[in-house]
């Protein structure tokens, strides 16, 4: 019946449908050749795991022998060293930090000191424009009273 109707489907349709069984033959040739691929490979694997070298190449970690192992006394004389090295690092950096908390407190007794020069400074130009002010609103008063 399907075939009998192909005459009434638009062309568009029928190509449509073509490209669509082309697609699921190729989907199906695919997985074949995959699962075929697969199989051949198992049975080389299987027929050859003799023939396969069981060594890594290239060799990503070398291994060589060592004379003798660390004897306790070296572990503990190293362990001292360590202890006293960090000891050392641990006073240098306390230094520093005394060091930072002088310059921090200089620094802003420096701040205060020049926020205060500043303040002053600000009060003396303030101080001269009310002068200045002052002596405008005169000499004003003056031409009013002198051009009345």
């Amino acid at each position: 019946m399907i075939l009998a109707q192909l005459n009434t489907v638009p062309a568009e349709h029928g190509w449509q449908t073509i490209l669509v069984l082309l697609g699921i033959f190729g989907a199906v040739a695919t997985g074949v050749g995959m699962w075929a691929a697969l199989q051949k490979g198992r049975r080389d694997a299987i027929d050859n795991r003799d023939a396969i070298p069981r060594k890594l190449t290239p060799d990503p970690l070398r291994v060589e022998a060592v004379p003798r192992y660390v004897t306790p006394d070296q572990c503990a004389s190293s362990h001292s060293a360590i202890i006293q090295r960090v000891e050392r690092v641990e006073t240098d950096l306390e230094g520093l930090r005394i060091e930072v908390r002088e310059v921090q407190t200089e620094a802003r007794h420096d701040r205060e000191r020049n926020t205060s020069m500043i303040l002053e400074e600000t009060g003396k130009v303030h101080n001269r424009v009310n002068d200045v002010l002052q002596a405008v609103s005169e000499l004003r008063g003056e031409l009013r009273a002198r051009f009345k």
